[in-house]
């Protein structure tokens, strides 16, 4: 049975890898990711600090976003999940038609055949997460306080990844010239990482079952005889 730490240094090396993807060579800030590898100290102050920034997003941006979506327009987290999966999707097509189009100019039938690959890959990868946040919002999942939601510890290495592949895709955005493939996977990036985090938040009890709580409490007080 793989052990925790060795669980942790794997998804972290794999976050590395996405991070030194995203990234331009030469430009001085990639991921030194042989010290992750080996478990070095660095590694393990690394894992921390990447663990302390994954809970401050969930339980101080997402948690309160979802917790007012939930009290003004009734939508729990695993809906909101699923709307930036299918956007992240939709993101993912338009960020290969340069490709498509620029190999169906040049007639080129095997790139043009593995680009329509990536893209049914990608597809494929993305609507597997919308099938597990479809699953829970019909098991009823994540519908109480504090962290009943079982994608919390579930989806860390989905949402490290991510995280890290967003930041790797902002920093070269920001070093290159912008174009329409590189917008379109940074929206992709950035949709498929707000679907994992709010898709890990906990949803509000329903306003008639919180009504109905206070209701019983109160009526409760009521007959409770005073013994003062």
């Amino acid at each position: 049975m793989v052990s925790a730490n060795h669980r942790n240094h794997a998804l972290t090396s794999q976050a590395a890898m996405c991070w030194d993807e995203a990234l331009p060579r030469g430009t001085g800030i990639e991921w030194n990711w042989g010290n992750v590898r080996g478990g070095s100290a660095k590694g393990a102050v690394m894992e921390k600090s990447l663990a302390r920034v994954d809970g401050v997003l969930i339980d101080k941006v997402c948690q309160p976003l979802v917790d007012w979506l939930s009290q003004h327009l009734s939508i729990d987290c695993f809906r909101v999940a699923r709307v930036c999966t299918d956007l992240s999707a939709l993101a993912w097509i338009l960020s290969q038609v340069p490709g498509l189009s620029a190999m169906a100019k040049n007639g080129a039938l095997g790139p043009e055949l593995f680009q329509f690959g990536l893209i049914v890959f990608g597809l494929g990868a993305i609507m597997v997460l919308r099938v597990l946040f479809e699953r829970a919002g019909g098991t009823g999942s994540g519908r109480t306080g504090g962290v009943g939601n079982p994608f919390r510890t579930g989806m860390f290495t989905h949402r490290l990844t991510c995280l890290v592949w967003l930041t790797g895709l902002l920093v070269k955005t920001a070093i290159l010239p912008i174009g329409f493939g590189p917008l379109a996977l940074l929206a992709v990036a950035g949709f498929a990482t707000v679907a994992v985090y709010v898709g890990s938040c906990s949803n509000r009890p329903p306003k008639q079952q919180r009504f109905s709580k206070r209701r019983t409490r109160g009526l409760a007080s009521r007959l409770t005889p005073n013994h003062a």
